[in-house]
Parts: structure tokens; C-alpha cells; sequence
């Protein structure tokens, strides 16, 4: 049976409401908050980055993060450099970045206070010449306040 395009329309406000997901952004730069993504929903970031446009060394990449929460408090992160241009005088080199492979526990205090443990490692997937050529581990405390949270 196929539906009217007038009745098929009508109901995409009805599909949308169906399941609200909440998205938790991560940026490094500004933040990196303790919650977690939606349970069970891969959520991907995507972007492009551009270093020193202009300047003896250019470095332009689109870096990704896949969050994928498993349980209540815990979640994976994949991440690193879909793509990496870099550009010198003598030369150009494209390639893939490296990978970085994050466990992440999230342990809310109260409504407006969490906190969360990142650890993990930075594999060298990339070319030498793109990345730091060996694994590097890491460990990360996160503290989350809310001071904005509006009342129920």
C-alpha cells in the first residue's frame, strides 16, 4: 500500500517525536564532559581542521569520534584522522592519522555533578611522517557541573 505524499508528510512530526536521543558533544578544545551518549546509539562527529593555513607547514585533517555507551556508565570511544594533509616546501604528504581507542566510566553524583575516567591508548596507524609513530597511553579525570540546569 502506498501512502498519499500529503499523509506520508503529515506523519514525519509523529516519526520524529517517536525517541528523543540526547547528543553529548566532545570538544577537546572547549569540552569533554563526563556524560555519556544515548545507551546503545552510535553517535559520530565529524569535522575539518586547518593549521597554519599560509605558513612554511600546513597541516589540514577531518578528524571523527565514534561514542558508543555499551552499559549505563560505560561507553567507547574511537576516534583520530579520516585524512591528513601535510605540506611543506620540499613536500606534500596525505594518509591517515592515527587511531586513539578510549574506556570510558561515567559516574554521576548528583543532577548536577558527574564525574568520568577516560583510559586508553593512541595506536600509530598513521604514516610515520603523519603521526608520533608509537602507541602513547592516556588516562583522563573528568568533572562535570551543570550550573545551568533549569528546574523540573
Amino acid at each position: 500500500m502506498r501512502l498519499p505524499p500529503l499523509l506520508f508528510v503529515s506523519l514525519i512530526p509523529l516519526i520524529a517525536h517517536a525517541e528523543q536521543l540526547n547528543v553529548t558533544p566532545y570538544r577537546p578544545t572547549i569540552s569533554n564532559p563526563a556524560e555519556l551518549s544515548a545507551l546503545r546509539h552510535l553517535e559520530v562527529e565529524f569535522g575539518a581542521q586547518s593549521n597554519q593555513t599560509g605558513m612554511q607547514v600546513e597541516r589540514n585533517s577531518l578528524p571523527f569520534l565514534l561514542k558508543y555507551p555499551f552499559a549505563d556508565q560505560w561507553g567507547l570511544l574511537v576516534g583520530g584522522e579520516a585524512w591528513i594533509k601535510s605540506r611543506n616546501p620540499d613536500e606534500t604528504i596525505y594518509g591517515f592519522g592515527n587511531t586513539s581507542i578510549l574506556l570510558k566510566h561515567y559516574y554521576p553524583i548528583n543532577p548536577t555533578l558527574a564525574v568520568g575516567f577516560e583510559a586508553g591508548a593512541v595506536l600509530p596507524s598513521a604514516r610515520p611522517s603523519l603521526g608520533q609513530g608509537r602507541t602513547d597511553y592516556l588516562a583522563d579525570l573528568i568533572v562535570s557541573q551543570d550550573n545551568f540546569r533549569l528546574a523540573d
